[in-house]
């Protein structure tokens, strides 16, 4: 599973936000 990308991704996304 590429679970911790999409997280990371998202967190990324999140922190920009």
């Amino acid at each position: 599973m590429v679970s911790s990308q999409i997280i990371c991704l998202i967190y990324i996304s999140f922190d920009h936000l």
